[in-house]
């Protein structure tokens, strides 16, 4: 009868990786002969493998708690199998450099839990407050991988607006419009995230739809005016910009030009 596998304690699986990383020339056989000569007798190459990959969620699991060095595993957690496949992914990710927020773990968790057969009747929720109790089991933080900011010149807004309250006499609230612009980069990556350590962030892809708006002082609200790149994008299939309640320009990147403004 083959031996009961024994599930090692997070301290022990600290153990295993420090021999790993100090014998990482040995040829696995061997390195697990010398595993069990140390009393780890059921610990398989898959097994350490994983630990490897899952190094830095188990030191930081020890070092948050010095007495989780004697668990087995995280406690509390209604599926601890889904947690650990779903860290598993989560490293994973950020090997490929896609930028995780909560979300998408969210979603992720979800589609293992179906992936493993739990129950439809034990199936949790995976909402807000599950992903809180996840972050604190594995030690994740949400940082900010890229973003920039400013600051509006107030020292010269009192100024413009009086001249502005000047111009607006000379027409009636209904001709008084106000029209702006604004970009949606649909390819970038989500400014923030919950990776297991922080990152640095990506270059910005600046892909873009522009949207226009505008609505006049009395509350009349304006067809909004998208500006792409495709000339015909697939999505008009069946059909026209017109029947989905908005204008449609195009031009190579997407941008506001004169000729259109003036359109």
């Amino acid at each position: 009868m083959p031996e009961t596998r024994h599930q090692l304690t997070y301290g022990q699986k600290l153990e295993v990786i420090d021999l790993y990383k100090k014998h990482r020339g040995m040829r696995m056989d061997d390195f697990l002969q010398l595993l069990r000569c140390k009393g780890f007798t059921t610990i398989c190459e898959q097994t350490i493998r994983r630990y490897a990959r899952n190094e830095d969620s188990i030191r930081r699991h020890v070092n948050s708690n010095l007495s989780n060095a004697d668990n087995c595993r995280k406690s509390s957690a209604a599926h601890p199998e889904v947690e650990e496949r779903l860290c598993d992914w989560i490293i994973e990710a950020e090997g490929r450099q896609l930028r995780l927020n909560g979300m998408l773990i969210r979603l992720k968790a979800k589609q293992i839990a179906k992936e493993i057969g739990i129950p439809q009747g034990e199936m949790i929720a995976f909402s807000d407050g599950w992903l809180t109790r996840f972050k604190q089991r594995w030690s994740l933080k949400h940082y900010v991988f890229h973003g920039e900011a400013g600051s509006a010149p107030v020292d010269t807004i009192d100024g413009h607006q009086q001249t502005l309250r000047q111009i607006l006499t000379r027409y009636s609230p209904a001709n008084r419009i106000n029209v702006d612009e604004t970009a949606l980069p649909y390819r970038n990556s989500p400014t923030g995230g919950l990776p297991s350590k922080a990152l640095p962030g990506l270059k910005v892809d600046k892909t873009r739809l522009t949207y226009v708006v505008g609505t006049s002082q009395t509350g009349e609200k304006f067809k909004p005016l998208v500006i792409g790149r495709a000339k015909r994008p697939r999505c008009f299939k069946n059909g026209t910009p017109e029947d989905y309640g908005f204008y449609y320009r195009y031009n190579e990147k997407a941008w506001m030009t004169s000729v259109i403004w003036h359109e």
